[in-house]
């Protein structure tokens, strides 16, 4: 799937195991899929606007987070299985 951001991303690798993982809002799908994928680690899209946020591919659709280090938290901000 390709990136919804910027055409030619710079890549990071984002891998956040003692952190928490939790939707921003209300979603209507499960996030067990990028809770698992941040939890072991997945290559990540930075937001060029927004500081700690990135855009993850996975294997059944997309994902928006933001990092919160400070509160050693992901919040998964959007989340697009493919259906």
């Amino acid at each position: 799937m390709k990136s919804a951001l910027v055409s030619e991303p710079d890549v990071v690798w984002l891998q956040h195991q003692n952190y928490d993982i939790v939707p921003l809002n209300t979603l209507h799908s499960p996030i067990s899929e990028p809770a698992e994928a941040i939890r072991r680690g997945i290559p990540a899209v930075p937001d060029p606007n927004r500081p700690d946020f990135y855009e993850i591919n996975l294997s059944q659709g997309w994902a928006y987070i933001h990092v919160h280090d400070a509160a050693r938290t992901v919040y998964v901000v959007a989340y697009f299985p493919e259906l």
